[in-house]
């Protein structure tokens, strides 16, 4: 060890009292702002901060004390650190000083230490434990070559981030070495004196203080002793994870760091430290007996694999000469027993593409591009409940959950199973479906009943002798999915992990009446919102807890998460787990392509390399693209160079005309029956999101005759256009056995719905077709759900429009119709029919009633005309027979007035007579004649008198007859009047009739 000072020497340090008090929330520090305090503690505090000219996230670790030795101890990790530039060792931004107080300004890491995974007695498994200790390894590799020994690894310094990437922390102790070639320890073992326990401290150490007991923290870092830090003698590191030289007799160099690595491989493969029932100073004093070796690791652990077994003791031999030479070595030797994908060189013939269909687990020996995403995503699910994928369309989020997730995870040893489900029309049927085998091999002869302490499945009398009772308890129960899921895992002793794919078919499969939905919400659309409920309350259930062996992962299209947002407890956990799924960027396409030709044995000319990520590079779904692109590629490949080669890309149109020349190709070579059937079929394969649409098996013989329609489906999933899931196979009866149990058919891949121009144009010119058959799927089954009433049939502008698009449609003939919808429109059209028919009757009905009302109506105004002529008649003749009268009477009046000019004149004759009368009494002489003319004189009166009275008679029968005649004529018009008003209201209450008959039998249809 030299003794020479480090090139720095510390500022002069101010006394204790002078020290400025350490920042506090909301102060400023040069460009950073501090946002809170992770930790404090005697010599200084950490805070989180922000950036203020990057924004971004950083850790500013403050060091407060007067102390000369730890403020140079501070500023060699400065140093140190940002000296070595590597991806596994923390970055470091800035050094400044802060009221006194230095400061380093790192990058912000999220996760956990290493001490977190270390727990007695459970080994990690040995992949695992391989797979965080490569990147320390290179991470001294970097070090090394720059001349720093850490001198301090332990776990509490190994960092693993939620990314998956295992950061090296703390150079604290970083001692720089001597140029050139570490010098090696030349003092063999038998010259190192033996070492006594001593209870106050070591005899070649300087002296300690009492804290340091045998029972203190193994953890604990001892403070340096000396100001120069490389005094020889000064006893530096945390004792677990000391090597031998480290305790004061020989120089200590970058093997020292290999020691540190050996004992944290032994920990993580054993599960303990290799020297066991020893504590504090006592385990320092055997690991400085040279003369005693330390434990194989296979004495503690029989199972770790030889080769990691060798590796291990390797680096915990206590001479320095013998012990793995340097970290480039180690490396070379722990990078081969990686858990990595499995290693396999494919058949010359055997494609190693996967086309357009999505990477399953056993295709993870050939899918590449995804590296650091599957590392960041393994890592995250080691500590977390959930993850939640989300990433455009065609970003391969499937893929990378079964090819690179999932096979990861099993790939590591650490005992992992899986489950996948889809949601589908019914996502609480595929819970169902996930579950039932569970109970079936967990309970056997019993039933379900309540949970015991442990979650196990306790007897109970509820029989749930089919799927019905599951389903029921699924939508009563939410948590009962997650008791089933840990109680396998637990019988199993594996952490099981439940991959939820295409979580947006909740939405673009089975949605219920929305808000924005004109019709009103009807019984299935409450069972599909209680059945989305219950299946997203199941989900919540699971993620809750991250103790437990069981990990829930979701695949969601990222334009759908906004619909998660009513479910606001699956939403909050979702949001706390989301991992976005870029698109591949330019080295991943270039992996992705390049290298699962090598595993066949071949090469990529770099020109065809360049021009497919240059057209790829931008596209959104990029990587089905270049699978498909690269397969077929692959089948013009050269055989005797094996090069794939730009004259082989050139023949199959590059990546724009290799997709649209296969999809053509495969639809020119169908019938013009089986191309109508192609389009029906590939647009009920598309939902009104322009999303893919699952369609069960079943169905498909509904398209059309079952002998045109089989060959059109295995035509086109031959193609790899479609895919059939479970059960698919090439032959009636296989095909007849796969829908039986279920199967369901869709697009091979989303990217068929845009970059296909056949199938775009066709959903194109049938937006309006698939919208219909949407809406008329919903309602067909809604009207046969709630047993056909005749009240939910279409009328009036909605059958018109089923029947222009019935009769118009080429891919929607009747004959292509499901059972459901034609049964729905032949209801509709027989009603409609029935309704005309009985309305042309009701025409019928009505124009005869409107006859028969118009002839009684013109033999009523007959009546009334004839009966006001008579009445007119009368009335003339009555008139005539008044103005007779009249004139009669006036006759009369003047005979009267005659007769009454000459009764006067009689009267005065009379008085002349009496005059003359009296004159004769008074004159004998003249008594005759007086009496003559009196005697002529009366019978003249006498006549007049006599004449009038008959006048008169004649004149009163005059009126008599007039007034009779307008008697008569008033009774006659009289009687028209009333006849007009008997027809009058018969006429309306036949009309009233009429009217009232027609509306009863349009609201009975």
């Amino acid at each position: 060890m030299s003794d020479e000072q480090p090139p720095d020497t510390p500022a002069a340090s101010p006394s204790p009292g002078t020290l400025s008090p350490l920042p506090e929330v909301g102060d400023r520090v040069g460009d950073y702002e501090i946002m809170a305090e992770l930790g404090r503690g005697g010599m200084g505090a950490v805070f989180i901060g922000r950036d203020l000219k990057l924004g971004r996230r950083v850790a500013i670790k403050f060091i407060h004390t007067s102390d000369a030795q730890m403020r140079e101890r501070f500023l060699l990790e400065a140093r140190a650190t940002a000296s070595c530039h590597h991806e596994n060792i923390v970055v470091i931004h800035e050094v400044g000083t802060h009221r006194d107080s230095p400061y380093i300004v790192l990058e912000h890491l999220q996760g956990t230490p290493l001490t977190k995974q270390l727990r007695p007695g459970e080994p990690l498994a040995f992949g695992r434990a391989v797979e965080i200790m490569v990147p320390v390894v290179r991470a001294l590799v970097c070090a090394h070559e720059r001349g720093i020994a850490h001198r301090d690894l332990k776990p509490d310094n190994i960092f693993l981030t939620r990314s998956g990437t295992v950061k090296v922390l703390d150079f604290g102790l970083a001692k720089v070495l001597h140029e050139g070639p570490p010098t090696r320890a030349d003092a063999p073992p038998a010259l190192v004196p033996p070492i006594e326990p001593a209870p106050q401290g070591l005899p070649y150490a300087a002296p300690l203080p009492p804290s340091y007991a045998v029972e203190h923290d193994p953890y604990v870092t001892l403070p340096p002793v000396s100001p120069q830090l490389t005094q020889r003698g000064a006893i530096m590191g945390t004792i677990p994870y000391m090597a031998p030289e480290q305790w004061g007799f020989l120089d200590v160099d970058h093997r020292s760091d290999l020691w540190a690595v050996g004992i944290m491989l032994f920990e993580m493969v054993a599960g303990h430290h290799p020297i066991q029932g020893h504590t504090g100073w006592d385990m320092g004093f055997q690991v400085a007996m040279f003369e005693k070796p330390m434990p194989p690791v296979r004495t503690a652990n029989p199972s770790v694999p030889d080769e990691l077994a060798d590796i291990i003791d390797a680096c915990l031999i206590k001479p320095m000469n013998q012990r793995m030479p340097d970290a480039q070595t180690l490396l070379a030797a722990l990078e081969p027993l990686l858990p990595g994908r499995p290693a396999r060189r494919l058949r010359g013939e055997e494609n190693p593409y996967a086309g357009l269909v999505a990477f399953q687990e056993a295709d993870a020996d050939r899918f590449f591009g995804r590296d650091d995403e599957i590392r960041s995503a393994t890592a995250y699910l080691r500590d977390w409940p959930m993850l939640a994928v989300a990433g455009p369309s065609g970003a391969g989020k499937s893929s990378f959950v079964r090819a690179g997730v999932i096979s990861a995870l099993k790939r590591s040893g650490e005992g992992w199973s899986s489950r996948i489900l889809r949601p589908g029309r019914s996502p609480v049927d595929a819970l169902v479906h996930l579950v039932a085998p569970m109970l079936g091999q967990s309970t056997v002869h019993t039933h379900l009943g309540s949970v015991g302490e442990n979650g196990e499945l306790l007897p109970s009398t509820n029989v749930l002798d089919d799927s019905g009772g599951i389903r029921q308890r699924l939508l009563d129960e939410p948590g009962f999915l997650g008791t089933v899921l840990r109680n396998r895992a637990r019988q199993t002793g594996k952490t099981l992990l439940l991959f939820v794919d295409q979580l947006e078919e909740l939405f673009t499969l089975a949605e219920p009446v929305g808000a924005g939905d004109a019709r009103a919400p009807t019984d299935a659309d409450e069972r599909a919102t209680r059945e989305q409920a219950a299946f997203v309350a199941a989900l919540a259930a699971i993620c809750g807890d991250a103790t437990t062996p069981v990990r829930l992962v979701v695949a969601i299209r990222a334009d759908f998460l906004d619909r998660l947002a009513e479910e606001r407890a699956f939403s909050a956990e979702l949001s706390q787990h989301l991992m976005f799924l870029p698109p591949l960027g330019d080295e991943q396409l270039r992996a992705a392509l390049i290298e699962p030709a090598q595993l066949a044995g071949y090469r990529t000319e770099p020109s065809v390399a360049s021009d497919i990520i240059a057209h790829l590079s931008h596209v959104a779904g990029a990587l089905p693209l270049l699978q498909f692109t690269a397969g077929k590629l692959w089948e013009v490949r050269d055989r005797q160079t094996h090069t794939l080669t730009e004259a082989g890309y050139r023949s199959i149109g590059g990546v724009t005309g290799a997709l649209i020349r296969h999809a053509d190709s495969v639809i020119a070579a169908l019938t013009p029956t089986a191309q109508t059937i192609a389009r029906s079929l590939l647009l009920r394969l598309v939902t009104r999101n322009r999303t893919r649409a699952l369609l069960p098996l079943g169905e498909l013989h509904e398209i059309g005759p079952v002998d045109e329609v089989q060959p059109v489906v295995e035509t086109l999933a031959q193609a790899r256009l479609l895919v059939i899931q479970t059960g698919q196979g090439h032959g009636q009866s296989e095909l007849a056995d796969a829908a039986a149990r279920g199967a369901t058919i869709e697009l091979v891949h989303e990217s068929l719905i845009t970059a296909w121009p056949l199938l775009t144009r066709w959903l194109a010119e049938g937006h309006e077709e698939s919208a219909f058959h949407v809406e008329l799927r919903q309602v067909a089954r809604q009207w046969h759900e709630r047993g056909r009433p005749r009240g939910l049939l279409w009328r009036d502008e909605a059958l018109r429009e089923a029947r222009l698009h019935v009769g118009m449609h080429t891919g929607a003939t009747w004959q292509t119709l499901p059972a459901q919808p034609r049964a729905f429109l032949e209801a509709a059209f027989a009603q409609h029919d029935r309704w005309k028919r009985r309305r042309r009757l009701l025409v019928i009905g009505a124009i005869t009633t409107l006859v028969v009302i118009t002839l009684g109506s013109i033999t009523a105004a007959v009546l009334i005309a004839d009966a006001t002529r008579e009445a007119k008649r009368q009335t003339a003749r009555a008139e005539q027979q008044a103005a007779r009268a009249e004139q009669q009477a006036a006759i009369a009046e003047q005979q009267t007035t005659r007769a009454e000019a000459q009764a006067a004149l009689a009267e005065e004759r009379l008085a002349r007579a009496q005059a003359e009368q009296r004159a004769r009494e008074r004159a004998e002489e003249q008594e005759r004649a007086a009496r003559l003319a009196t005697e002529a004189a009366n019978e003249q009166v006498e006549l007049t008198n006599g004449q009038l009275a008959e006048k008169n008679r004649a004149l009163e029968q005059a009126l008599a007859r007039a007034n009779e005649a307008t008697t008569a004529a008033e009774a006659a018009t009289t009687r028209a009047e009333r006849l007009l008003d008997i027809e009058r209201a018969r006429v309306e209450r036949l009309e009233r009739q009429g009217a009232t008959h027609g509306i009863q039998r349009l609201d009975y249809e």
